[in-house]
């Protein structure tokens, strides 16, 4: 072993020259989730890997928990790590990654853009902020444009008015543009802007409207490091604490990573960017660290989109309140744009961290305050009783993660307005160095509200459930992977499309077999079991009965030689309800030709379902920063071609085309989005400059 390590130190001279080492966010999707998962958050996913890459973690520094904010890594992968780098000392080269047993060479070629071995540091005593700004090496600048080709229908009235029915049409442009300015020096400083127009919607400036020309802008300038002061973030930023309770959890839920998913890997404040127009404050926060205790504080205004009312039952003063809180960005016909940055939120917060036992034990303590200028309203339904309603909410909570050699256990408690209750616990163990388990409990009372939380849940608004869900991954053999999960959950009150309290379950298995690194199969097997109403009743009483959903895949992926993947994709479910079973199935195949500065990836895809719930959802590969997940639903085909040239090491371009033909449709989608015909056809253009 010492001699290879010599081996790899003479090794690291050739770090020096090596070439760029752009992490591949295709494969690191396709890694992290074999199977497409619709609940999956790419948006933070994407976030993540970007923060990452350009703030690599010190692997030889680096605590447990920083080594798991890496999505690609498991319990047992960080385990490895710090065993090897206990019994060796540092790592000297990204060589020697390819010697720590437990990590496979395929998982370290994808690991390494997001892992520094030196820890320079920069001395600020010498370099003015400015100047670091100017002569820092990362800076880059991205636009981004995109646009149906085909006619919408509303787009057909250039007059942008009601019709003589009352129907709306869009008021600007098919054009979607997107842009993204970045500067970064690692561990250092950040700053970046983006700025966004949805297609439909108009570019000008009407501050009556809240419009500056684009229609979303976001942006922040981040400090870290300097003495007790670890960050200072003004602008926009997410927030992840605990497990999810008050804030954000990640990107992960149920899913193909049946063990890893279940507790929050990522901890902290995170600058914001994406283009999403909700789930992030905008603000000021900071964050001040004193050994091993840190604070985390912060502030946000942030205006959102809703419809505001008169109170007319009030004669002595007018009273207002909002309905209608929406979260989609859409600001493209008179009712969208009426609703635009109506409503006033204001938040404010404060996070405490303990860290113990050398950093094996963390304690927290997390709160939340949230006021709204007006009132929020909903129209009573029986399902919706109790959701939240007022102007002021207030959640607060405790969490902890405990980690003792190979068992890690990990929990949250938080209470919101009104005493609703939520509280998780789980545990992970590497029982063995090719077996890893888990059990999570959870529990969310109907009226538990949290704003900026995401749960481990099998619903998306984490209240009204109990669960409890046990998962396992083991390597019985060399190049064999199990992984499977069985979660069974209950809510106590009514949900949407069910009239009664009800219980679920479901079950995923997936078998990945790697005879080779070049040869991959993955098999999966997924069953759900949800109740719902049953809408051919002819009576007033509503019938609530089980629907079963089957799901499978085989997945097969060949790379011949060191630039030509083949991906292969074979899906298939059934759908059983009130003694009927309909079905969806699917066909895709993707070439991949990587080489050098050019890239092509294609897709060709046929696809049968017969009803809505046998659709199929599909990951497909994208221009850079950018992940779309289609929708194969219907009868009919699906193409794309996606080229990506860099003539040189500081600018890339991307274009995309792909088309949608349906079998089965004279007209595509409905409304105001309705295509006339049965083809779909769009277009992406990008390009980047790095300097």
């Amino acid at each position: 072993m010492k001699i290879k390590i010599l081996f790899f130190m003479v090794c690291t001279v050739i770090d020096l020259y090596a070439q760029d080492n752009s992490p591949d966010f295709d494969k690191i999707l396709d890694y992290i989730l074999p199977v497409a998962d619709e609940e999956a958050d790419l948006d933070v996913l994407n976030e993540t890997l970007i923060s990452l890459y350009d703030h690599p973690i010190p692997i030889n520094s680096a605590s447990r928990s920083e080594l798991l904010t890496i999505p690609l890594l498991s319990e047992y992968e960080v385990e490895c790590i710090l065993s090897f780098r206990a019994q060796y000392g540092d790592i000297l080269s990204h060589y020697e990654l390819y010697l720590i047993q437990g990590l496979d060479s395929s998982k370290v070629d994808l690991l390494i853009p997001f892992i520094k071995i030196s820890g320079n540091l920069i001395r600020r005593d010498t370099i003015s902020m400015m100047r670091n700004i100017l002569k820092t090496s990362g800076k880059s600048i991205m636009l981004r444009y995109g646009r149906v080709l085909n006619r919408q229908t509303g787009y057909i009235n250039p007059g942008n008015i009601l019709s003589p029915t009352g129907k709306q049409y869009f008021s600007g442009s098919p054009n979607y543009f997107y842009g993204r300015c970045e500067i970064h020096e690692s561990n250092d400083f950040d700053i970046g802007i983006t700025f966004e127009k949805d297609a439909g919607e108009p570019f000008f400036f009407d501050p009556a409207f809240q419009f500056y020309g684009f229609d979303h802008y976001a942006g922040y300038f981040r400090i870290l490091n300097r003495g007790i002061v670890k960050e200072i973030i003004i602008g926009d930023f997410q927030m992840h604490f605990g497990e999810g309770l008050i804030f954000g959890r990640g990107f992960l839920n149920k899913g193909s990573e049946t063990v890893g998913s279940v507790r929050n890997r990522y901890s902290g404040t995170f600058p914001y960017q994406g283009a999403s127009e909700s789930r992030f404050f905008r603000g000021l926060s900071f964050t001040l660290g004193i050994n091993n205790f840190t604070l985390t504080a912060f502030g946000s205004r942030k205006l959102q989109d809703a419809a505001i009312f008169a109170d007319s039952a009030n004669s002595t003063r007018r009273d207002y309140f909002a309905m209608g809180v929406t979260e989609t960005g859409y600001h493209r016909t008179p009712s969208e744009i009426n609703k635009k940055q109506q409503l006033a939120e204001y938040a404010s917060g404060l996070i405490t961290n303990l860290s113990l036992l050398s950093g094996n034990l963390n304690v927290g303590v997390s709160f939340i305050f949230n006021y709204w200028k007006y009132p929020i309203l909903k129209r009573i339904r029986n399902y919706n009783q109790y959701d939240f309603s007022g102007s002021i909410n207030h959640i607060g909570g405790i969490y902890y993660n405990l980690s003792r050699g190979k068992l890690n256990i990990f929990g949250e408690a938080a209470m919101s307005t009104g005493n609703r209750i939520g509280f998780v616990q789980g545990l992970i163990a590497n029982i063995l160095p090719d077996f890893e388990t888990t059990l999570h409990i959870r529990y969310y009372s109907p009226g538990f509200y949290t704003k900026y939380g995401k749960t481990f849940s099998e619903y998306s608004n984490s209240n009204n459930e109990k669960g409890i869900y046990w998962g396992i991954k083991i390597r019985p053999i060399a190049h064999l992977e199990l992984r499977a999960y069985f979660d069974i959950f209950r809510s106590k009150w009514l949900r949407y499309n069910l009239t009664t309290p009800s219980t679920g379950n479901e079950y995923l298995i997936l078998l990945r077999f790697d005879p080779k690194s070049s040869l991959i199969f993955d098999l999966t097997y997924k069953v759900e079991s949800k109740y719902r109403n049953n809408s051919g009743m002819q009576n007033a009483l509503y019938e609530t009965l089980e629907g079963i959903k089957r799901n499978g895949q085989l997945k097969i992926s060949f790379q011949a030689g060191k630039s030509l993947t083949f991906q292969t994709r074979i899906l298939g479910n059934a759908y059983g309800f009130n003694e009927i079973t309909t079905f969806g199935y699917s066909f895709s195949q993707d070439v991949m030709f990587i080489k050098s500065s050019f890239q092509i990836k294609t897709r060709l895809a046929y696809f049968n379902s017969d009803e809505y719930v046998n659709r199929h959802y599909l990951y497909e590969h994208d221009v850079l920063y950018s992940y779309n997940m289609a929708t194969y639903n219907g009868h009919g085909y699906r193409a794309y071609v996606l080229i990506k040239y860099s003539p040189i090491r500081m600018l890339d371009f991307w274009i995309k085309t792909s088309l949608f033909y349906y079998l089965d449709t004279e007209n595509i989608g409905n409304g105001i989005n309705m295509i006339p015909g049965n083809k779909k056809s769009e277009i992406k253009c990008q390009v980047r400059i790095k300097f």
